[in-house]
C-alpha cells in the first residue's frame, strides 16, 4: 500500500463582491493548472447583530459562486 500525498488545496473567501468573485476565478484557475483542490470559504461575523442581513451576505456568496 502506498502513501498517497494530497497536494495542499488553494483557499479562497468570498463574499459575493466582484473583488471575491476574481479571486475565485483566480483560484479555480490556479487549481486546474497546479491539478489540486480548491476550498472557496465564507465566514459568518459572530457578533453581527443583524441575522436577516448576514444571512443575506452568505446567499449573496453563494449564488456568487
Amino acid at each position: 500500500m502506498t502513501d498517497t500525498a494530497w497536494p495542499n488545496p488553494i483557499v479562497v473567501g468570498i463574499d459575493g463582491s466582484a473583488t471575491a468573485v476574481q479571486a475565485g476565478l483566480w483560484a479555480v484557475t490556479e487549481a486546474v493548472d497546479r491539478a489540486t483542490p480548491i476550498r472557496l470559504l465564507y465566514a459568518i461575523d459572530p457578533t453581527a447583530t443583524d441575522a436577516e442581513d448576514e444571512a443575506h451576505r452568505l446567499a449573496t456568496a453563494e449564488i456568487a459562486v
